[in-house]
Parts: C-alpha cells; sequence; structure tokens
C-alpha cells in the first residue's frame, strides 16, 4: 500500500508513519517545512514533498502519477494567543479535509482516513453514561464543530460512493512518547520525573480523563486503512478512563522521587468515558495499561537525555 500523510511530523502522524513503514507499506508525506522534525530516524524511507498540505494543488502533486492507495489528513492550526479572527483555522481544520474528502469521487482510494475526536461530545454527560458513535453531538468548543461538520460530509460522500471510503476515527486525549505536554498536559507528569522536574497539571486529582497512547492510535489507524471494508464510517477510538491522580501515582511507582502539583480544574473539556466496542469488535483494538504507557514516556526522555550527552 502506498499512504500519504498529511501532518507527518505531527505527534500522531509520526507515530502512524512508522507503523505504516514497519508493515511494509510505502509513505508519502506532505510537509510545509523542510526538516524531518520526529521522524529523523525514518526520514530516508519516506518520500517528502514539501507544501501547503491544505492545498488541492499540493495534495494533487503529492499523489502523482503513482497515485495513493490512502490517505491520513491529520493537520492541526490553532491561531495564537491574542490573535483575532479564524480563516487560516478554518481553512487547516475544515475546508482543506472537504476538499481532500473530494478525491474518494475522483480516485480509486482504499481510504481516507480523518481523525476526529471526542470534542464532538462536549463534555462528560452529567448522568456518566459512555458516549459512543452514536450520542448526541454537543461541541463546546469550534474544534469540537469542526470535527462534525467534517465527519458530516464523509458520511455523506461514503453514500454517494456506496461504501465507507471515508473514515473518522474519534480519538480521546493521546499521550506517549515524542510530546512534551501532549492533550490534556496528560504527559507531562512522566516527562518531568525523567527531567528530575515537579511536573503540573491542570487538574485536582480526582478529575477524570480518557487517554490512549499514541502508537495505540497509530496502530488502529494503520488497521482502518489496511482494511478491506468497513462496516461503518465513524468509530470512537475510546481508551482509558483514569483519574490525574492515578496518573501521578503510575509515574511515581516507576519513579519514585516524582512529584506532580494538581491545578485547580475538577472537569476535563472532553468526556472520559467512552464505549470503543464497535472498534474493539471489528478491529480488535485494545489499549495498553497505564503503567506500560507511563513508562514508555520515561524511557523515551532518558533515551534522548543519554543521546544528547554523548
Amino acid at each position: 500500500m502506498r499512504a500519504l500523510v498529511v501532518g507527518a511530523k505531527g505527534f500522531v502522524g509520526a507515530s502512524l508513519v512508522r507503523r505504516l513503514l514497519e508493515r511494509g507499506h510505502a509513505v508519502v508525506a506532505i510537509e510545509p517545512r523542510q526538516g524531518p522534525g520526529r521522524l529523523a530516524d525514518v526520514a530516508e524511507d519516506v518520500e517528502w514533498v514539501i507544501g501547503d498540505g491544505s492545498s488541492q494543488e499540493a495534495l494533487l502533486q503529492a499523489i502523482g502519477r503513482r497515485g495513493v492507495d490512502a490517505i491520513y489528513y491529520g493537520p492541526y492550526y490553532r491561531n495564537a494567543p491574542g490573535q483575532t479572527g479564524v480563516e487560516r483555522e478554518l481553512d487547516v481544520m475544515a475546508v482543506a479535509a472537504w476538499k481532500l474528502f473530494q478525491l474518494a469521487r475522483a480516485l480509486d482510494l482504499r481510504r481516507v482516513v480523518f481523525p476526529s475526536s471526542t470534542a464532538v461530545h462536549g463534555v462528560q454527560p452529567d448522568d456518566g453514561a459512555p458516549v459512543h458513535e452514536g450520542s448526541r453531538l454537543l461541541p463546546n468548543t469550534l474544534y469540537g464543530a469542526y470535527k462534525i461538520v467534517c465527519e458530516h460530509v464523509g458520511r455523506e460522500i461514503d453514500a454517494e460512493l456506496g461504501e465507507n471510503v471515508i473514515a473518522s476515527i474519534r480519538l480521546p486525549s493521546i499521550y506517549g512518547p515524542g510530546a512534551e505536554v501532549a492533550s490534556r498536559r496528560v504527559n507531562v507528569p512522566a516527562v518531568c520525573a525523567a527531567r528530575g522536574l515537579p511536573g503540573r497539571v491542570d487538574y485536582v486529582p480526582q478529575a477524570r480523563v480518557c487517554i490512549a497512547h499514541v502508537d495505540d492510535c497509530a496502530d488502529a489507524l494503520v488497521q482502518v486503512m489496511e482494511a478491506d471494508a468497513l462496516a461503518h464510517c465513524v468509530y470512537e477510538l475510546g481508551g482509558l478512563e483514569v483519574t490525574f491522580g492515578e496518573i501521578a501515582d503510575a509515574v511515581q511507582a516507576l519513579v519514585p522521587e516524582a512529584e506532580t502539583v494538581f491545578g485547580t480544574d475538577e472537569r476535563s473539556i472532553l468526556p472520559y468515558r467512552v464505549d470503543y466496542s464497535r472498534a474493539r469488535a471489528e478491529l480488535g483494538f485494545a489499549h495498553r495499561e497505564l503503567d506500560a504507557g507511563m513508562a514508555s514516556v520515561i524511557e523515551y526522555e532518558r533515551a534522548q537525555a543519554r543521546e544528547a550527552a554523548a
């Protein structure tokens, strides 16, 4: 399979590229700037195209005459603090995704994978019930609203095609090696412990969050890309339901001198209880345990420190 990854140097994108290469697939990456970023160790195995991944011209150039079998569209853009207007954010997060989805009508693609988010649901429902693919959509951020619109566009195109070519995978808070902070600052306790520093999070110890390891996420995305057919066009990836106190305890069990300083927020802006039975049943998907996930972050940070000191 030849796969185009838009946003290959991002946190999830870089892990996805590695998984694709490990499974023997060819990878084309479109990035706006030179340099391998997180992919320095495998850069020579990737076909690089320098361009704006939100431009249809750049996408067609990356696809080239040889074509591709699957596309992942993962760019993330957020205005800098104090910057007004949402035009560029809207272009990258929604309009460019819609344009890419249109390619499914014209090209013989096996799959277009779109990383949606549990942000489409807003906060955890007051009744505590797990959210799932059929739950109410009530985003409390523009980010969540963008994801909903893209999901709907993908669903409509799939209906026209008569098969689920465009698949939206709803990601929870992603953590793992390769990011200092990660979503909801979940990485901070482990990263700071490895560096001998106190870690500071925004939430009280009892606050709950749904987390998925970045490499588990990449494995699921590759499975979706490789699938000959999908029964659905939307899947919840789900994750571990944990508290920030449990994250800190897992890190301290690995690094006894670790210290985590908690904040005052009591409720995450994302749901913490997610039913991912659809992905588990159809893709055989499972999440690694919390201690193994945090250990991978600590080991990565220590390896980076050893390399820098060498």
